[in-house]
This record gives structure tokens, sequence and C-alpha cells, in this order.
């Protein structure tokens, strides 16, 4: 593999060599540390470890573990006293070679750490049964751990201690510098100068860690009784009514305060690895090679700041972390977890991406995705990467996955390559966006005027509760036909949660809700086997190069072509056809048909060996005498107003009604046509 960022690791590192000549030749008594140090370079080698590939280095790995925390906590102690003294920065460097160890937590505690292993191999040998013991390296602690460093694996599991997922607050808004807590706690587990987490609304009703919709972090300046004081201002709203079903533990609704920075195992604020190769666990518990992939994870987890680059990994994981950088690696899975504000891959190479539910903004730069990219976080950009796809027959491989339990605002794709097959398992984009839940009377019932309850532990509360937020768009079909809306409320009840719908009528019972995934995607410039039949189909939406603002469809046709889809849902505003080149084949007639899927369907007709333009609008119609435009079958003198349309084809035909085919003659006698259809987003 390629390493063009090495020689830049290796100039920013090279004026460490004096400051950390003291620490890489042997362990330092604390009070020899300087107290002017600043980069302290240790090797696992100067704690007797061998890398050989055939010793056990665990003992050398502790060994430097003890050495780097108590130095950690005498640089705490010392910038407590002092804060403008500059901060310990460690190097971990591993000399080349195969390091073999059952202990992976050999960076835990540590504020800022960079390990260099260009030519080095780390392997973990425990024999389980827990994942995280098992990975080749955890880099830090989760934040809601109680487990000591040894993690659960090395004592008594059956009294660990539970996670700790923090302690209740009042409301808290945006660019609030302080949270309050709803009731005294004694004693707080953070004190000034601690990092804490802020969090409310769990967007997944089950799994860990929590899967936290609103999230930040902040210092402790002061605490003042119930107030605790912050360093920064808020972001989001995190209020003590958001919906919480208490049966699930991790399912957090209300405003809570966690302690992530505790004395025993510290914040990380800066963690960096390069050319890390990791070997394959050969006393993994899990025997079967596809699963076991998947758990091999070099995990970033518990740190402010990342940058993983030039490494070959079997996988990569990361939770609970603010920026992370992902630069020039390989692996086979990746599956980014929870509470992550910014995540970035550029110029990798991945395997197969997994849900990254829990990541604010996912950039995709320059990668190659060999498998299929499920991409569920809230904002993300893809840009210039290639997606292989599908080779064989039946296999369901698709380019960006867009099916999951999570709600994506916005996600732009540009300038990318999707290659493979054009059938239904080898699609670019793929994955129904809408998800439908009925107003039953049982699990959702209206409660006073549009507004629902919706039962703790129904199937109702997880689909409803986790994609919505306030302002969300709704769509209601009901006996009154479509109503768009938004989510204006959503508050918990006690047994359920309260879910407010804003919509120009009356809900009524038997309705059934229609809540988008996806709110907006833009797709342009790409390179397509072939377009995804009725999905995607968010409420915002561009299209390859085929749309200019968000709602018109512009088709460039021939008549060699029998059919196509067209599917831009919407309030329909206007529909242009310009016969560029008139048909002059031998048939008898040949005609373009846009028919709408659906009940009552409109249909124009347009004769295809007649130039020139055609044009409809709420106005009226500008048809040549061999054209027609009905509505149920009926003929109609101009478009409907508020007529939503689902989806239409565009079909070439001999005479209306017939079946679609391809017109007979030559390239020469053919038509050539551009089609328009333009129409309004129903979500005002």
């Amino acid at each position: 593999m390629a390493r063009p960022f090495r020689r830049d690791v290796l100039r920013g590192l090279s004026g460490l060599a004096a400051a950390g000549a003291a620490a890489s030749a042997a362990p330092v008594p604390a009070a020899e540390v300087p107290p002017d140090a600043v980069t302290q370079i240790y090797t696992p080698r100067d704690f007797g470890a061998r890398g050989d590939g055939k010793a056990d280095d665990t003992s050398a790995f502790r060994a430097m573990h003890r050495t780097l925390r108590q130095r950690q906590a005498e640089d705490d102690r010392f910038r407590a006293a002092d804060p403008q003294r500059p901060p310990v920065e460690f190097v971990i460097r591993l000399d080349p070679g195969r390091y073999r160890y059952t202990w992976n937590r050999w960076t835990w505690g540590l504020r800022r750490v960079t390990v260099l292993g260009y030519g080095a191999t780390i392997q973990c040998l425990h024999s389980g049964p827990y994942d995280i013991d098992q990975a080749p390296l955890m880099s830090n602690r989760d934040h809601y751990w109680a487990w000591a460093a040894d993690g659960p694996a090395y004592g008594d599991t059956s009294a660990g201690p539970a996670e700790q997922y923090g302690l209740r607050l009042h409301t808290a808004r945006p660019g609030d510098e302080a949270v309050t807590l709803l009731a005294p706690a004694a004693p707080l587990p953070f004190t000034p100068g601690n990092w804490v987490l802020i969090q409310s609304y769990a967007q997944q009703q089950y799994g860990y860690p929590p899967n936290m919709r609103y999230f930040e972090r902040a210092r402790v300046t002061a605490v003042d009784g119930l107030v605790i004081r912050l360093d920064r201002p808020l972001r989001h709203l995190h209020r003590d009514d958001w919906p919480e079903d208490p049966s699930q533990a991790p399912a957090i609704g209300a405003a809570r305060i966690v302690a992530i920075d505790r004395p025993d195992c510290p914040l990380a604020l800066s963690q960096r690895f390069f050319g890390l190769t990791v070997a394959s666990n050969p006393r993994h518990a899990v025997r079967d090679a596809g699963i076991k992939t998947t758990r091999e994870t070099l995990n970033i987890n518990g740190t402010l700041q990342a940058v993983v680059e030039d490494c070959d990994l079997i996988a990569f994981g990361v939770s609970q972390a603010g920026d992370v950088q992902v630069r020039n690696c390989s692996f086979a899975y990746a599956e980014p977890d929870k509470l992550i504000d910014r995540l970035s891959f550029e110029g990798c190479t991945i395997g197969s991406l997994q849900q990254c539910t829990g990541v604010n903004h996912l950039t995709l730069r320059n990668c190659t995705i060999e498998g299929d990219a499920q991409i569920l976080a809230r904002e993300a950009v893809v840009d210039g990467c290639t997606f292989p796809g599908p080779v064989s027959p039946g296999e369901d491989r698709r380019g960006i996955n867009l099916e999951g339990p999570n709600p994506t605002r916005r996600m732009t794709v540009t300038d990318c390559r999707f290659f493979g097959r054009g059938d239904p398992t080898g699609h670019a984009l793929r994955g129904p966006v809408w998800t439908e839940v009925a107003i039953d009377g049982r699990d959702v019932r209206l409660r006073d005027g549009n507004r629902l309850h919706v039962a703790y532990g129904s199937p109702a509360y997880s689909t409803l509760v986790d994609l919505l937020e306030e302002g969300w768009p709704i769509r209601a079909e009901g006996p009154d036909g479509p109503q768009f809306g938004r989510c204006s409320e959503i508050a918990d009840a006690g047994d359920g949660a309260v879910i407010g719908v804003s919509v120009p009528g009356r809900l009524r019972p038997g309705a059934r809700l229609s809540i988008p995934r996806l709110l907006s995607l833009s797709v342009t410039g790409c390179r397509l086997t072939g377009l995804p039949g009725p999905h995607p189909d968010p409420p915002d939406l561009t299209w390859e190069d085929e749309i200019d603002r968000s709602r018109r469809l512009r088709m460039v046709l021939r008549s060699t072509v029998s059919s196509r889809p067209a599917w831009l849902p919407g309030h329909l505003a206007a529909i242009r056809c310009m016969v560029l080149r008139p048909y002059t084949g031998p048939s008898p007639g040949c005609f373009l048909t846009l028919r709408e899927e659906g009940p009552e369907p409109f249909e124009l007709n347009i004769d295809l060996a007649q130039a020139g333009t055609r044009e409809l609008t709420g106005a009226g119609l500008r048809l040549n005498p061999n054209d027609g435009f009905t509505i149920g079958g009926r003929p109609a003198l101009q478009l409907p107003d508020l007529r939503y349309v689902r989806a239409a084809w565009a079909l070439i035909v001999t005479e209306p009604g017939a079946v679609p085919a391809p017109a007979p003659g030559s390239e020469a006698e053919q038509a050539v046509l551009r089609l328009e259809v333009e129409v309004e987003p129903p979500f005002a």
C-alpha cells in the first residue's frame, strides 16, 4: 500500500528525539522528569518487549502503560496548579516487528498520545469471551463504563458495576453556558477542569452505547450548588421531557450530564496512530471467518480528536469521539458507532462500511468501497469514491444503502463511480426511504386535536421516536387524501410519547403516517449503471445532472427507448415536451406516453411524428391535434391544482394504449425529444 503521508509524519516528529531521548533509553523515575519536558518518547522494547512474533509481550506493554499513566497523573497535577504549563505529549514508538499480547488497553488514560508503527504488526491473543478484549486495540475507555482499565474479562464479571448514564438535568437551551441538576448529588463525579458529556434524546431504543441524537462535550468551569458552569455555549436543545422508556436503560430521553473524564482514566484529547498493521487473533472465540472479520477492530474510543493514517487493518471501529480522520488506510470492515461528531475517510480502501447511525457528519473522499456502504449519518458527503458493485447475478450488493433505522438529514454524492450490473441487486443507491405507521387506536391513538399518544414498547414507538424530530416532514394518508405537514411536538407522557402533527386538516383514526428516513439527497456528476426504480425518494431531491433546482426532471429520450421511470413526487406544476427531431420511420405511428401510476391517473400522449414544443400548466394546454391529455380516462383542459404525483412512466408506443416497444427504423429515422416534468415539493 502506498504511504504518501509517512514523510510528513516523520518530518513533524523529527524534532522530538532530543526531548524524548532520556525517556526512550530507559524508564525515568518521576522525580527526574524535567519540568519543561513536553514530548516523551517510549518504546515497549525498553520494558522487555521482544516483538519477534513468538513471545508474549503483555507484561512489557503493561509496564510501559503503568509508567505512562504515572507521568500523565503527574502532568495533570502540575497543570492543575499551573494551567499555562505546556502539556505532556507521549510518543509510543513500535520498532519493526510483530508484537503479541493479551491486553489491548495500553493507550488508555493518556490525554495526548502518538503511536508510530511503521514496520510494526500488533496481534491480540486474548481468548475472550468479550469482543472488546479480543480486539487488537481499544484506544480509551467508553464514556459510560465503570470498569477499570483491565476490563470485564480480567475480574469478577458478575460483580461488575453497571454503566453510568449520568445525572438528570433541567431543560437547557442552545447558547446556555450552564446546566442545572434536577436533584442534588453527592459526591459529584466531576470537578472544575473535568470534561463532561451533555446528552439527550436517544434515537434508538436498544443497543449500547446509547445512540444520542443531541450530545456535546464541554469542560466544567465551576459548580455552584445545582448549577454546573461550562466553558462553552451549548449547541443543542436538551429537554427534560423528551420521551424515555424506563424499561430500556440505554434509551435515554431526558437531558443528562455524564462524567467522562475520571481520574483513573482521563478523556483523551488527541490520539494519533501511524503505520500500524494488524494481524488476526488466532485464539478469537468467534471461529466463523466472516463474522470474526467484523470483530477484530482497532477501536478509537473516548477522545476529542484522532488521526489514523497509513494503517493496514482488519476492521476499524470508532465510538464516543469528537473529530476522527482516517487517511490512506485499508480494512475489510468498518461500523462506526455512536456519539461521534465528525468522521472522515480519505484515500481508503474499505471492504464494507455499515451503520454510521451515531455520526453527526460523515465524509468519504476518494475512497474505494468494495462491498456496500450503509450510510445513516446525520449529514453525509460522498465525494470522488468508487463502488465496484456486484459481479454475479443474485449478489445483493448496493453502492450506497439507505435502508436503516435512523434519519439522515442531508446526503450529498458527487463525482462518484458506481459499477456492476444494473439489475435490482446492483443499484447505485437503494433502500426504502419512507416508513409508515397507522393510527390504529391501540399503539397509536388520537389524543386531542392532531396530537397522538404512542405506547411505550410498541413498534410504532420505536419507529416514530427514532425517526422524528420537531419540524420533520410527515405525510398523512386518509379518507381526505394526502396531507403534508410536519412534526410539531415530541414529549414524554409517562406511559408513552406525545407526537404532535401539523397538517392542514384533521387526522382521523385509520390514517397512515409516512415519515422519511432521508430528508435531502443530492447526486451530481456521478457515473451510474442504472436508476434505482422507485427509491430513493426523499422530500428534497436532486438527481444527476438531469435536475436543476430540486424538483425538475429533465430527460433527453429517443424513440428507441421503450420505457423510462420518472420518480419525482410532488404537486404537478408543468409538463413540457420538445420534439427536437420527429420520427420518420416505417411504423404507422410513434407516440410518447407519459402515464402516472396510481388511481385516476393522468396520461399525456405526444405524436412524435410532429416536431415542436408542447406545454401543460395549470393555466391551460398547448398541444398538437394528434396529442391528447386525460385524467382518469376523461379529457382535461389543464393541469389540476395540487395534483400529487407519486411516479410516472415515459413510454414509446405505436398508438395510445399500446404495449411499449422501441420504434422500428434506422437511427436517423428515430425521434429525439426532451421531456421536462416540474413538480413543487409538497413540504413547504
